[in-house]
């Protein structure tokens, strides 16, 4: 039986709904015309309902929220007896999904996943060979490394093993040199091959500071020089070099002194360098130039050029230059095989930068080429004026110890001169050993600091002048020279020198020499006066003064029981002035001729208890003392124990 819902016409059987509408209505009727409130109506959403929904007379069904899909909405119906029509009225529902659920919307998402684990492992597999390429980086700047420590190492060691054979060379070389009895030419040739064995040398000993440089190991000792005269020491050095090329060779400065601080050992180095350079390269000039001084960035600077007009160095090669072991190998320095390891002016370098400093470069190929050392220095403060001491002065002002320095570089003179001053000595000056010779009679001169190359009179004739004559032979005598030929330090230590330094030299090793010296001597003199049984020739080292002392200990010990032997006497004996005497004796003792003659009669009273042959009256009187009483007190003060403690005490020594 056909239900009355059959005649429901629709527009369409099939409906669509967007996922947006989440609630929805349908409505439905039975043409039931003459009971309809006695119809019922059930409805079922297949897919969604499980059963179906009665609702009486309600004639419309409500949905929200229907997930997305196909559905079949039926309604039934009916009759007036109340018995349901066997064939619902039906119509199908598509609830369409949002875009985020679709298909398309699944594909992306698919895609999108795909993509970043593409990009991930994209990433990972970039990050790796980043990684993987550091190592290897680092593996080979390791390898680099260790292959550079080694050739570094090789060209060490060797260096120390070519030094000994090397000296070997030399050593003969100069021998050679020095007989008269060779041609000109042969002689020529061995001067040829003494100048390749020093800058055989030169290059070991280069190689050696560069190691050093390397291993971060080399300190410069700082201090305060005066930096124009160094310079110009440096520059005289090359002179020879300039001769034989037939090189026009000068210099130029803008000051006549300046202290900077610096170590004078590194600043020969790193001139050295560069002058080495300039001459390996120039045509026909080499100039050195000392400029003025200048201010950058609040900090002064103090600067030095050396420049050659020789073939230059290419703009794109001029950064490259001061790289360790590099070579110039384009424009006109293919066609040069003028040797060279590619150190020195990495060493120039490295020892400027230790300074703090800087060395710049300047160059036009074919043109010239100039090399800039820029360091930086703390301008000092004018000191006043000192007044020039006079016969009026203080007590603490004599005993003051002088020290007369002779230089005929007034520069150096006045740098040596101010500097000895701080560290508490009295200064006369002199201009060659002439002038010194003059002076030595102004005052008691404890020590003589001379250069070597002089006019009139140069230091190692001063030198043997002061050692040949007895009032001056005790005063010690260090010669300053720029000469490095060690037959010229030999002749000056033949000539009676204490010490040779040669120049440049740092003013700490000079005052260690200085101090090294007066403090031996003190050590002498406070051994002899505190010792019973130190003979009085310990107090001296050369020949002249041991000589004298032995001459006046011969004359004291002649008149030694007689108490009226005298200064007097003693003077007339030696055929010295009194004043003579006493300079020369407290020189060399630090007593005075009356102390000195009584240090002597105890010394030697000392060694007569020892005998016991005499008792201490005895001994008194024959040692020129006039009471026993007298001599006991004299002994005690001088040796701090009474003659009976004396003898007890190396009675004591000899027992155990």
């Amino acid at each position: 039986k056909k239900s009355p819902l059959d005649k429901i016409i629709t527009y369409t059987n099939q409906l669509t709904l967007s996922h947006k509408q989440s609630m929805f209505s349908v409505e439905y009727a039975a043409l039931n015309y003459i009971a309809p409130n006695k119809t019922q109506y059930a409805y079922k959403m297949e897919g969604y309902d499980q059963d179906w929904n009665d609702v009486g007379s309600q004639r419309k069904a409500t949905y929200t929220n229907l997930p997305a899909g196909d559905y079949t909405f039926k309604v039934k119906a009916t009759d007036l007896n109340g018995n349901w029509y066997l064939h619902p009225a039906t119509i199908a529902l598509t609830i369409r999904p949002p875009f985020y659920r679709t298909t398309l919307a699944y594909i992306i998402y698919v895609l999108i996943i795909l993509s970043v684990i593409f990009f991930l492992r994209k990433m990972e597999i970039k990050k790796m060979k980043r990684k993987n390429k550091i190592k290897l980086e680092r593996a080979q700047v390791k390898k680099e490394h260790a292959f550079y420590k080694q050739k570094i190492d090789f060209f060490t060691s060797m260096a120390h093993e070519i030094r000994t054979p090397l000296s070997l060379i030399i050593a003969p070389l100069e021998k050679l040199i020095q007989s008269n009895h060779w041609r000109p030419k042969i002689k020529e040739q061995l001067t040829i091959m003494e100048d390749n064995s020093n800058r055989l040398l030169m290059l070991t000993n280069q190689l050696l500071d560069f190691r050093k440089m390397e291993s971060d190991v080399y300190e410069i000792q700082q201090e305060r020089i005066e930096i124009v005269s160094l310079v110009h020491q440096i520059f005289s050095r090359f002179s020879s070099i300039s001769y034989k090329k037939g090189i026009k060779y000068a210099i130029s400065s803008h000051l006549e002194s300046q202290e900077i601080e610096a170590d004078p050992e590194a600043l020969t180095k790193i001139l050295s360098n560069l002058l080495i350079n300039a001459f390996k390269f120039t045509r026909s000039r080499v100039e050195v130039r000392i400029n003025k001084p200048y201010t950058h960035k609040g900090k002064h600077y103090f600067s030095i050029s050396i420049e050659d007009d020789g073939i230059g160095i290419p703009k794109k090669e001029l950064s490259e230059v001061f790289k360790k072991f590099y070579q110039v190998s384009s424009g006109a320095h293919e066609y040069h095989n003028l040797g060279g390891n590619g150190i020195g002016l990495a060493l120039a370098k490295s020892l400027t930068e230790k300074h703090e400093g800087s060395l710049s470069i300047e160059s036009k190929e074919n043109i010239k080429t100039i090399f800039t050392v820029h360091l930086p220095f703390t301008p000092s403060k004018e000191q006043p004026t000192s007044a020039i001491l006079s016969k009026e002065e203080t007590e603490e002002e004599k005993d003051k110890q002088y020290a007369m320095i002779v230089e005929d570089d007034v520069s150096l003179l006045d740098f040596i001169s101010k500097n000895i001053e701080d560290e508490g000595f009295a200064v006369i000056k002199a201009k060659n050993g002439k002038d010194a010779m003059q002076q030595l009679e102004k005052e008691d001169i404890k020590i003589i600091i001379s250069d070597v190359m002089m006019p009139e009179m140069d230091g190692l004739a001063l030198c043997q002048r002061i050692k040949e004559n007895t009032n001056y032979s005790h005063i010690p005598v260090i010669l300053l020279t720029a000469r490095t030929n060690m037959e010229v330090e030999i002749e000056g230590i033949e000539n009676g020198a204490d010490a040779y330094i040669t120049k440049p030299f740092k003013w700490k090793h000079v005052m260690a020499i200085v101090n090294n010296l007066l403090t031996s001597r003190e050590q002498l003199k406070q051994k002899f006066s505190q010792y019973p049984f130190e003979e009085p020739g310990s107090l001296v080292t050369n020949i002249g003064d041991k000589k004298f002392v032995n001459q006046v200990t011969d004359l004291i010990m002649e008149h030694l029981d007689d108490p009226q032997f005298s200064v007097t006497e003693l003077s007339n004996e030696l055929a010295m002035s009194r004043s003579n005497l006493h300079k020369k004796l407290k020189a060399i003792s630090g007593h005075v001729p009356n102390k000195f003659i009584r240090l002597i009669r105890l010394k030697h009273a000392a060694k007569l208890l020892l005998q016991k042959e005499y008792s201490i009256a005895e001994i008194g009187y024959m040692t020129g003392f006039n009471s026993p009483s007298y001599f006991s007190k004299c002994f005690n003060l001088q040796f701090k124990l009474t003659p009976k403690e004396f003898v007890k005490k190396e009675n004591q020594k000899s027992n155990s």
